[in-house]
């Protein structure tokens, strides 16, 4: 196949290697054909592919962590289009928008992969691989030390690995590698300490198969994981090729690995040789390459695409929310094709509340405040909850006067704090308590707080009630809670110890336990 590759390039190697002809569109312009910019528009790329006399039976986006790519435009194209999405867990705010306009779209976890197949997507899990080249100048080395950790530390930022770390040390000597602001380890000197030391730590920020895990077993090294039940352990079993811990057998799982020299050699020995058979890059490419061929034998594949409307809505819904997200990364530029896809869209009739919702948010976030009130007042229209919380947010702000409507009615009788000012800690609260109770406790990987109110999360809303009144016990309990329950235990359990100060109830001490059990505290 001749494949379009845009976004991160990592796949053109494996590609070519499969005998594919692979054309390496980037912002760099030793690229095959050069793009402006991440978010290229397909029709450029398409001209200048015509210009080289170039038809391609396949175009490729990779995510790129370091660099969010979201080339747009892509509906317009014959060929297959296909994207890879990575980091899933923590990307979901844009990736499912963005996952709707291809024929084929991969994620790198499961629970992403089936979200966007229940809402119709042509979605599959295509978990990461490794390079395994990388790591073979090490195989003659020898263990030397007890235990190692790459990866980014920071309390701050990764409560619970600095807690697992923690416990690792208060047992055995633990050294520590890697961090943020260009301090990356090198992957050479990583693929040393891997094999060098006698047991390699690997704690995870959510549930999944990381590359990390693979990168030690490719390297030879011993592997003790955070489990990830359901997702990891479909390809690696414990005391196989690894040995899994949780909260409450680190300590055990750890003597058990410094002790036992015959599981290490046989864990390591298996270790390597599963992910070099069916874990490297070049297996996911082939992988990847047979979901092209599928997709390119459906003969009813652009019938299935979303129509214009439809696509530039969704275009705008993730180039809005990479914008807010990321300010820093072309924030500014990708606001306004986002606000003007979503008045397209909007103009266009496309009827519905996540494009409504996107384009009032956009309206906002560019200070067009009767722009982004009609739109507020026309997703209330549809009677969400969440959606007349919006609009009284927005009219309280900037409206002086509030829509008096039977939504709104009945949100107060069930939620009284919602009569208040937005600048009083009890609306907050109020609003927080109506936005859990429609799923929408907080976004993973996204802190909304700098982003327009009306869009908060629960999370966002109990920040700001606790700022403004620290003694509020129910808001420092309910963001325990969302924490909790949205797999970050050491922030729940200072949002619960404020809560047991304050007010001290038997299920707060209880919660609390658990959150500190979760997170490698107690």
């Amino acid at each position: 196949m001749l494949i379009f590759l845009l976004g991160s390039q990592d796949f053109a190697a494996p590609l070519s290697e499969l005998g594919h002809e692979v054309v390496r569109c980037a912002p760099d312009p030793a690229a095959d054909i050069p793009v402006q910019g991440p978010d290229p528009d397909w029709l450029s790329v398409a001209n200048r592919a015509a210009q080289m006399g170039l038809r391609p039976d396949a175009v490729l986006v990779c995510d790129d962590v370091g660099f969010r790519n979201l080339p747009v435009g892509l509906g317009q194209s014959e060929a297959v289009t296909a994207c890879y999405l990575v980091d899933a867990p923590l990307n979901e705010f844009w990736q499912q928008p963005y996952a709707r306009l291809f024929d084929v779209a991969l994620f790198d976890q499961p629970a992403q992969a089936a979200r966007a197949v229940s809402e119709g997507v042509n979605a599959h899990w295509l978990p990461l691989g490794v390079e395994p080249k990388r790591y073979e100048s090490n195989m003659l080395a020898r263990e030397e030390k007890a235990a190692c950790f790459v990866g980014v530390v920071d309390p701050r930022v990764r409560p619970k690995r600095s807690a697992v770390l923690d416990r690792v040390r208060r047992r055995v000597e633990l050294r520590v590698q890697g961090g943020r602001q260009g301090k990356w380890f090198a992957t050479a000197d990583a693929a040393y300490m891997y094999k060098t030391h006698r047991v390699v730590i690997n704690e995870n920020l959510f549930p999944g198969l990381t590359t990390r895990p693979l990168e030690v077993m490719a390297a030879g090294g011993f592997l003790l994981s955070e489990a990830a039940p359901g997702v990891m352990d479909r390809h690696f079993a414990d005391f196989e090729h690894l040995l899994y811990y949780d909260h409450d057998n680190l300590d055990q799982r750890l003597s058990l690995a410094l002790g036992d020299d015959g599981l290490r050699r046989r864990c390591m020995r298996a270790g390597r040789e599963a992910v070099l058979g069916a874990h490297t890059l070049a297996h996911r490419a082939d992988q990847l390459a047979k979901q092209l061929k599928h997709a390119l034998e459906d003969t009813e594949r652009l019938a299935k695409r979303p129509d214009h409307g439809q696509a530039i809505g969704l275009e705008g819904q993730a180039l809005l929310m990479s914008a807010l997200r990321w300010p820093g990364k072309d924030g500014r530029r990708r606001l306004l094709r986002a606000a003007a896809r979503l008045r397209q869209a909007n103009d266009a009739g496309v009827v519905g509340l996540p494009t409504i919702r996107a384009a009032a948010v956009a309206e906002m976030a560019l200070g067009r405040h009767d722009a982004a009130l009609g739109l507020l007042r026309q997703a209330m229209e549809h009677g969400a909850p969440c959606d007349a919380l919006a609009l009284t947010i927005f009219e309280k702000q900037h409206a002086g006067v509030v829509t008096q409507n039977p939504g709104l009615h009945q949100l107060v009788q069930r939620h009284p704090g919602l009569a208040g000012r937005d600048g009083e800690a009890s609306f907050h609260l109020a609003a927080a308590a109506l936005l859990a109770d429609h799923g929408r406790g907080m976004s993973a990987g996204f802190n909304k707080a700098r982003s327009p109110q009306p869009c908060w999360d629960a999370l966002e809303h109990l920040l700001e009630a606790t700022r403004l009144d620290p003694t509020l016990e129910p808001a420092w309990r309910l963001g325990g809670d969302i924490l909790l329950d949205n797999g970050a235990p050491c922030e729940a359990s200072m949002f619960y110890e404020k809560a047991w100060q304050l007010s001290p109830r038997r299920q707060t001490m209880e919660r609390l336990a658990l959150a500190r059990q979760r997170g490698y505290l107690a």
